[in-house]
């Protein structure tokens, strides 16, 4: 398997038109697609989206991961998890399939950290202004950890986890996410009562992130 520079990593569930979208503006708006590669969740009984890909005019650009559903939406971090494990990439970008990128050349703002122990975020934007979502994070850092996340909410896992340990840095990538959108979420759950849930949900978890907190700790005072 040839090392990429960036491994894209998409679930998606039943919403093949945005997804398409999605993927069009990953591979458009990239500069190089040699730097990337882009790896698709798919359920196993999810023929639409699954039949969609396969008649993608981009279709070789893509690899399909096809895998059972789980539990739906409370299993997110598990298909990332699963992805995360069949990347070869320097960095992990986890996307969304209601998302698409607005920079061109996207990929050449990452190319400049590379082999950096880092976590990039994008431009925030209403409604996530002061917020971390789509995650570029250093492969290596989840490899001390052995997976993308323990927690649905993949990227606040993260974002709380490394909250403090000076590696965090905002590129000029511009990101237009959709995921108010009542139409958009996952399993037709409210958006809102997802995010109240959110603090119940890391409490639940933070013995979790403090054992790979510390474990990035120990990584970092060895260096």
């Amino acid at each position: 398997m040839n090392k990429k520079l960036i491994s894209v990593i998409l679930p998606s569930r039943g919403r093949i038109e945005f997804l398409l979208q999605t993927l069009n503006s990953l591979i458009d708006k990239c500069d190089d697609i040699n730097n990337i590669e882009i790896l698709v969740k798919v359920d196993d009984d999810d023929t639409e989206t699954i039949n969609g890909l396969k008649s993608y005019d981009k279709f070789n650009f893509i690899t399909i991961v096809v895998s059972g559903r789980k539990n739906g939406y409370a299993s997110l971090n598990e298909f990332y998890n699963e992805l995360y494990e069949k990347s070869s990439g320097e960095f992990i970008f986890c996307a969304n399939d209601d998302m698409t990128i607005i920079t061109d050349k996207w990929d050449t703002l990452v190319k400049p950290y590379s082999g950096e122990f880092i976590c990039l975020h994008h431009n925030p934007a209403f409604p996530h202004n002061e917020t971390w979502y789509f995650p570029i994070i250093s492969k290596s850092i989840l490899d001390i950890i052995g997976c993308v996340s323990k927690s649905v909410f993949y990227d606040g896992y993260l974002y709380f986890m490394l909250d403090g340990l000076s590696l965090f840095k905002q590129i000029d990538l511009s990101i237009n996410h959709i995921r108010l959108h009542d139409e958009l979420t996952s399993d037709k759950l409210e958006t809102f009562k997802r995010f109240e849930e959110t603090e119940w949900e890391f409490d639940t978890k933070r013995g979790l992130m403090d054992i790979d907190r510390h474990k990035i700790i120990d990584y970092l005072n060895e260096k």
